[in-house]
């Protein structure tokens, strides 16, 4: 799905720029309308398995929502950065940037986003074996 959401961003990035759009504006947008789409994705098709025992979606997606908007802030300074220092394609860059930070998405929503909350059932009777052999509940 992030791949999926990659080349949509570039996509909708070059479709603006070809229309004279400003990349950095042209950026942003791809960004906020790929944040959205990708929350669909991974709810519907990666992280599907994961929703029951997760917090609400709104939470869901406020945390994605900010953790990506927090990325897309880094991601399009560095943008900037790059495209006026060097003779760069601007979308070539973004690209790159996206590439770079997928895996940095992808752990976030694994091991934030889509943690499952915390048990309060009872935990289950633990068998210790004394020093005798014999089993002993605790």
């Amino acid at each position: 799905m992030g791949a999926i959401g990659a080349v949509v961003n570039v996509a909708i990035m070059a479709g603006l720029q070809a229309v004279g759009v400003w990349y950095l504006t042209a950026a942003l947008t791809a960004a906020l309308v790929t944040i959205v789409g990708n929350f669909v994705l991974l709810e519907r098709f990666v992280f599907h398995d994961l929703r029951e025992g997760s917090r609400s979606v709104w939470i869901r997606f406020a945390q994605s929502f900010v953790f990506n908007g927090s990325e897309t802030a880094l991601r399009t300074t560095a943008l900037w950065f790059l495209v006026e220092a060097l003779p760069v394609s601007s979308l070539l860059v973004q690209a790159l940037l996206l590439a770079v930070g997928f895996v940095v998405r992808f752990v976030y929503h694994s091991r934030v986003v889509y943690r499952p909350l915390r048990s309060t059932a009872p935990h289950p009777s633990v068998s210790l074996i004394a020093l005798d052999g014999m089993a002993q509940e605790r």
